[in-house]
């Protein structure tokens, strides 16, 4: 959601270092530099209100249900099931208003690709 990249292109160039991996999706509405957000060695995060503000509010990426977003997950998981990956897939839901819900409702999109 944040950087735009292909999460099936990411998965496969580190295949053989992934042990955990989480079932995500989201939109990314507007580019915002990574480093702003999270910040780095040598690159503050930006603390100012007004872009916690546009984070929070949805102005450059916002998360949703799994297969609501701009994932693509037959592509993600055939990606998975190239790589032999048989980890697990830990559903990451941060919104919603019925936690309980949106997580059964994850796993239940998941098991259509693996059972």
């Amino acid at each position: 959601m944040v950087t735009g990249d292909d999460p099936a292109a990411g998965f496969l160039l580190l295949q053989d270092y992934i042990v955990h991996t989480h079932a995500k999706d989201g939109v990314r509405n507007k580019p915002i530099d990574p480093r702003a957000l999270y910040g780095t060695p040598g690159f503050e995060a930006m603390r100012h209100e007004k872009l916690r503000e546009m984070i929070e509010n949805g102005t450059f990426f916002a998360e949703t249900p799994l297969g609501q977003g701009s994932v693509n997950f037959d592509i993600y998981f055939e990606a998975v099931e190239k790589s032999g990956y048989n980890g697990y897939l830990t559903v990451e839901r941060e919104g919603g208003n019925n936690p309980f819900e949106d997580i059964k409702a994850a796993v239940d999109f998941i098991k259509k690709y693996r059972v």
